[in-house]
Protein backbone atom coordinates (compact mmCIF):
# COMPACT_ATOMS: atom_id res chain seq x y z
CA UNK A 1 0.00 0.00 0.00
CA UNK A 2 1.63 3.32 -0.91
CA UNK A 3 1.53 6.42 1.54
CA UNK A 4 -1.84 7.95 -0.77
CA UNK A 5 -3.76 4.82 -0.22
CA UNK A 6 -2.83 4.29 3.21
CA UNK A 7 -3.44 7.71 4.59
CA UNK A 8 -7.04 7.77 2.62
CA UNK A 9 -7.30 4.27 4.03
CA UNK A 10 -6.74 5.68 7.88
CA UNK A 11 -9.06 8.43 7.42
CA UNK A 12 -11.88 6.45 6.28
CA UNK A 13 -11.32 4.15 8.74
CA UNK A 14 -11.29 6.45 11.87
CA UNK A 15 -13.00 9.42 11.40
CA UNK A 16 -15.52 8.70 8.09
CA UNK A 17 -16.26 5.53 9.20
CA UNK A 18 -17.08 6.35 12.90
CA UNK A 19 -19.20 8.86 11.34
CA UNK A 20 -21.16 7.20 8.73
CA UNK A 21 -21.30 3.82 11.44
CA UNK A 22 -22.83 6.38 13.92
CA UNK A 23 -25.10 7.58 10.88
CA UNK A 24 -26.39 4.50 10.36
CA UNK A 25 -27.03 3.32 14.31
CA UNK A 26 -28.75 6.56 14.53
CA UNK A 27 -31.11 5.42 11.44
CA UNK A 28 -31.72 1.80 12.72
CA UNK A 29 -32.69 3.23 16.08
CA UNK A 30 -35.27 5.45 14.50
CA UNK A 31 -36.52 2.96 12.14
CA UNK A 32 -37.33 0.65 15.12
CA UNK A 33 -38.40 3.21 17.00
CA UNK A 34 -41.47 4.08 14.44
CA UNK A 35 -41.94 0.42 13.21
CA UNK A 36 -45.37 -0.97 13.94
CA UNK A 37 -43.19 -4.16 16.04
CA UNK A 38 -41.99 -1.11 18.68
CA UNK A 39 -45.64 -0.34 19.65
CA UNK A 40 -46.82 -1.61 22.99
CA UNK A 41 -49.28 -4.70 22.37
CA UNK A 42 -52.57 -4.45 23.29
CA UNK A 43 -54.46 -6.61 26.53
CA UNK A 44 -56.62 -8.81 25.51
CA UNK A 45 -60.45 -8.16 27.47
CA UNK A 46 -63.14 -10.62 26.55
CA UNK A 47 -66.75 -9.92 27.16
CA UNK A 48 -68.56 -12.23 30.07
CA UNK A 49 -71.46 -10.03 30.35
CA UNK A 50 -75.45 -10.01 28.81
CA UNK A 51 -74.99 -12.54 25.61
CA UNK A 52 -71.86 -14.58 26.57
CA UNK A 53 -73.22 -16.17 29.34
CA UNK A 54 -73.90 -13.42 31.87
CA UNK A 55 -76.37 -10.80 32.62
CA UNK A 56 -74.62 -7.61 33.12
CA UNK A 57 -74.75 -5.48 29.98
CA UNK A 58 -72.53 -2.02 30.84
CA UNK A 59 -69.75 -1.61 28.96
CA UNK A 60 -68.04 0.26 31.19
CA UNK A 61 -68.45 -2.59 34.19
CA UNK A 62 -64.83 -3.74 35.10
CA UNK A 63 -67.01 -7.13 36.02
CA UNK A 64 -68.54 -8.32 32.74
CA UNK A 65 -64.88 -8.91 31.01
CA UNK A 66 -62.46 -11.60 31.49
CA UNK A 67 -59.38 -9.90 32.90
CA UNK A 68 -60.73 -7.92 35.69
CA UNK A 69 -61.18 -4.28 34.85
CA UNK A 70 -62.55 -1.74 32.71
CA UNK A 71 -61.25 -1.85 29.20
CA UNK A 72 -59.19 1.18 28.04
CA UNK A 73 -57.10 2.58 25.34
CA UNK A 74 -54.59 -0.13 25.83
CA UNK A 75 -57.07 -2.85 25.78
CA UNK A 76 -58.27 -4.87 22.74
CA UNK A 77 -61.65 -6.18 23.80
CA UNK A 78 -63.52 -9.22 22.24
CA UNK A 79 -67.47 -9.81 22.27
CA UNK A 80 -69.19 -12.78 21.58
CA UNK A 81 -72.50 -13.55 22.05
CA UNK A 82 -74.16 -16.49 21.06
CA UNK A 83 -77.37 -15.00 22.67
CA UNK A 84 -79.38 -11.33 21.90
CA UNK A 85 -77.83 -8.64 24.05
CA UNK A 86 -77.74 -4.86 24.43
CA UNK A 87 -74.53 -3.68 25.86
CA UNK A 88 -74.60 0.06 26.47
CA UNK A 89 -71.98 2.73 26.96
CA UNK A 90 -72.81 4.44 30.04
CA UNK A 91 -69.72 6.78 30.59
CA UNK A 92 -67.23 7.90 27.74
CA UNK A 93 -64.41 5.37 26.74
CA UNK A 94 -61.40 4.57 25.11
CA UNK A 95 -60.42 1.23 23.73
CA UNK A 96 -57.62 0.10 22.31
CA UNK A 97 -59.46 -2.34 19.83
CA UNK A 98 -63.03 -3.72 19.25
CA UNK A 99 -64.35 -6.98 17.49
CA UNK A 100 -67.77 -7.80 17.86
CA UNK A 101 -69.72 -10.90 16.56
CA UNK A 102 -73.08 -12.55 17.37
CA UNK A 103 -74.30 -16.16 16.18
CA UNK A 104 -76.99 -18.30 16.50
CA UNK A 105 -80.25 -17.93 14.69
CA UNK A 106 -82.53 -14.54 15.18
CA UNK A 107 -79.97 -13.61 17.30
CA UNK A 108 -79.55 -9.89 17.98
CA UNK A 109 -76.19 -8.17 19.48
CA UNK A 110 -76.11 -4.25 19.69
CA UNK A 111 -73.69 -2.00 20.97
CA UNK A 112 -75.46 1.31 22.18
CA UNK A 113 -73.18 3.90 22.74
CA UNK A 114 -76.42 5.94 23.59
CA UNK A 115 -75.57 9.44 24.25
CA UNK A 116 -71.72 8.58 25.38
CA UNK A 117 -68.70 8.74 23.27
CA UNK A 118 -67.11 5.18 22.60
CA UNK A 119 -63.98 5.58 21.41
CA UNK A 120 -61.73 3.10 19.02
CA UNK A 121 -58.42 3.99 18.56
CA UNK A 122 -57.21 1.46 16.76
CA UNK A 123 -59.43 -1.12 14.46
CA UNK A 124 -63.37 -1.86 14.98
CA UNK A 125 -64.88 -5.27 13.40
CA UNK A 126 -68.58 -6.37 13.61
CA UNK A 127 -69.83 -9.38 11.95
CA UNK A 128 -72.64 -11.66 12.22
CA UNK A 129 -70.95 -15.17 12.38
CA UNK A 130 -73.77 -17.37 11.84
CA UNK A 131 -77.76 -17.56 11.58
CA UNK A 132 -80.34 -16.48 9.63
CA UNK A 133 -81.63 -13.40 8.04
CA UNK A 134 -82.75 -12.29 11.25
CA UNK A 135 -79.07 -12.62 13.16
CA UNK A 136 -77.75 -9.26 13.24
CA UNK A 137 -75.12 -7.31 14.86
CA UNK A 138 -76.18 -3.57 15.64
CA UNK A 139 -73.71 -0.72 16.60
CA UNK A 140 -76.09 2.48 18.06
CA UNK A 141 -76.15 5.89 19.40
CA UNK A 142 -79.20 6.17 21.25
CA UNK A 143 -82.85 5.11 19.81
CA UNK A 144 -83.91 8.63 20.01
CA UNK A 145 -83.66 11.32 17.31
CA UNK A 146 -81.20 13.97 18.10
CA UNK A 147 -78.98 11.30 20.44
CA UNK A 148 -75.75 12.79 21.29
CA UNK A 149 -73.80 9.83 21.70
CA UNK A 150 -70.73 8.70 19.10
CA UNK A 151 -68.71 5.68 18.06
CA UNK A 152 -65.32 7.29 17.20
CA UNK A 153 -62.77 5.02 14.79
CA UNK A 154 -59.25 6.21 14.52
CA UNK A 155 -58.19 3.09 12.57
CA UNK A 156 -59.64 1.55 10.32
CA UNK A 157 -63.44 -0.34 10.14
CA UNK A 158 -64.13 -3.70 8.89
CA UNK A 159 -67.85 -5.18 9.02
CA UNK A 160 -68.25 -8.93 7.64
CA UNK A 161 -72.33 -10.10 7.13
CA UNK A 162 -71.19 -13.61 5.35
CA UNK A 163 -75.05 -13.27 4.12
CA UNK A 164 -76.36 -12.62 7.52
CA UNK A 165 -77.86 -9.05 8.55
CA UNK A 166 -75.29 -6.04 9.54
CA UNK A 167 -77.02 -2.80 10.67
CA UNK A 168 -75.56 0.54 11.64
CA UNK A 169 -78.73 2.20 13.59
CA UNK A 170 -78.64 6.13 14.56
Amino acid sequence: MNSTTKSFHSLVMSRDYSHTLKRCVFLALLLLLISPFSQAQLNLKVWTGQGAGGSGADFNNAGNWSTSGAPGSSDSCVILCSSSATITVSNNITVGALYCAVSGSDQVLRLDAGSNTLTVAGSLEGEALSGNANTQMQFSVGSSAGSAGSIVVQGNAYFGISGTQFTYTR
